[in-house]
């Protein structure tokens, strides 16, 4: 059966996986560990995969495969039917607009700069800066000769019993902090700090059974905070999941249910809507969800696109609808808001080894997008080809070969103007990982910046940031 490919790369995955590519965290890879990809099947969507209680900060990631697909899913939604369920309240003229309300996506970058998370001894970790302008990565901490090792220091971050180091995003003047899933003995919880890691506190702590996110939205106020509870039950009937749409106010930390989607998975957002999907193998259907902000929050009781998985690939990214005909090979691309379109031949790059293997894209990464086939290696393995899709001209750059230090195609951590931030290299730390101070090898990555014209001719022209710390 052919593998149905395209439909991952929303805004939402783009910032879960640099969420995990900031992180010194493995995450749960199967069968789908080189398709470093967007997936066009909502089914292998990364924000339907349980990253909690699956990340050991020992095991670090090779972060330059900053796009490889998250599985392990555990939603409902994954098995769901076309059936909407009729539990819900719906509204056929829910439709997104940016008139009074902009939801956006928690991210740990910006323009000036971006947050990781790295684990460098035994029962720590430590939040890292990374300053644009200055090319270095710091520890976020001002105080002389700071050894960042006790929570005496701004950097220093608990690595609970179970090995978790918690997510960093950017909201506002402030980072959260964030555990999705809960340990043995610590519950999945929101910590809310300044940007210079100053005044933390305990935001929101979820219940026994509970897991947050893993994706977490604002508003254009920066108050509030949107995020999936879920809530794993079991009784004689078997387990059983329930996940409710949740908005969590800021200053008050009072969190209020938005509404049950337990048989939806949330995919996205758009203007002042968010972006909700059901999916099985053959088709799969997005709905607008409007959160309701000071009234209750409204669902669609019809998607606003459906498709059959067999004939074309979609994902929504940035109040995108992106959509592939695997036929034709010819790929759409609809801004929701506006309705404008375009279209781009992608027939002259899209031939495949076999009916195995489909084209694939991923991004957008500002005005381009990665556009992806397979070819067969003297070995006999199977390995990807990628072009860059400018999106303004319709133009298709030359095969990329660029690579990281590990062999790993080099990918996009965030865009910074005209330029990319990657990871290029690794730096190899000995660290004690046991009480009885025993060694092991772990790699921290190196971050750089490449100009987009070097990432597009695959030039290795980086301009690496500087850390002193490792």
């Amino acid at each position: 059966m052919p593998t149905t490919a395209i439909l991952k790369k929303s805004a939402d995955t783009q910032a879960s996986l640099l969420y995990e590519n900031t992180s010194s965290h493995p995450i749960l890879k199967k069968s789908f560990l080189l398709k470093q990809g967007s997936v066009f099947s909502v089914k292998y969507n990364a924000f339907v995969a349980d990253r909690e209680n699956r990340m050991k900060h020992f095991n670090l990631l090779a972060i330059g495969i900053l796009s490889l697909l998250l599985v392990g899913c555990s939603y409902n939604a994954n098995e769901a039917t076309s059936a909407v369920s009729s539990q819900m309240a719906s509204d056929d003229i829910v439709t997104p607009s940016t008139a009074e309300h902009k939801l956006s996506l928690c991210v740990p970058s910006s323009e000036q700069g971006m947050y990781t998370v790295d684990s460098i001894a035994n029962g720590y970790g430590n939040i890292f800066y990374i300053d644009f302008e200055t090319m270095q990565q710091i520890p976020l901490c001002d105080t002389p000769n700071c050894t960042h090792s006790n929570d005496s220091c701004t950097a220093w971050l608990q690595i609970d019993e179970s090995g978790f180091l918690p997510g960093i995003l950017q909201l506002g003047n402030s980072i959260l902090l964030v555990q999705n899933g809960e340990s043995s003995n610590h519950p999945a919880c929101i910590w809310i700090a300044d940007a210079n890691g100053e005044n933390k506190k305990l935001l929101f702590s979820a219940q026994s059974g509970q897991s947050i996110g893993p994706a977490f939205y604002t508003d254009e106020t920066n108050s509030s905070l949107y995020f999936v509870l879920s809530e794993v039950s079991e009784s004689s009937g078997g387990i059983t999941e329930k996940k409710t749409l949740s908005k969590l106010d800021v200053k008050t930390a009072e969190i209020v249910p938005l509404m049950d989607i337990t048989d939806y998975g949330l995919y996205s957002a758009c203007g002042d809507c968010f972006i909700v999907y059901q999916a099985n193998e053959r088709e799969q259907h997005f709905y607008y969800l409007y959160p309701g902000y000071d009234t209750a929050a409204i669902l669609a009781s019809t998607p606003f696109y459906s498709n059959e998985t067999s004939k074309t690939g979609a994902f929504v990214s940035v109040d995108t609808l992106f959509e592939y005909d695997y036929q034709t090979a010819s790929l759409k691309m609809r801004n929701l808001l506006t309705g404008e379109e375009k279209c781009f031949d992608c027939s002259p790059y899209a031939e495949q080894p076999d009916d195995e293997h489909r084209p694939d894209c991923r991004g957008p990464y500002g005005k381009y997008l990665l556009y992806e086939t397979s070819y067969v290696s003297k070995e006999g393995y199977f390995l990807p080809h990628y072009r860059v899709l400018n999106l303004e001209n319709g133009e298709f750059s030359e095969e990329m070969n660029l690579k990281d230090s590990q062999g790993n195609f080099l990918t996009l951590l965030t865009v910074v103007k005209d330029q990319f931030c990657v990871v290029y290299d690794y730096t190899s730390v000995n660290i004690a990982v046991a009480d009885d101070n025993t060694m092991e090898n772990v790699l921290i990555p190196k971050y750089a910046l490449l100009s987009q014209d070097d990432y597009f001719h695959s030039r290795d022209n980086f301009h690496p940031i500087s850390n002193d710390s490792f």
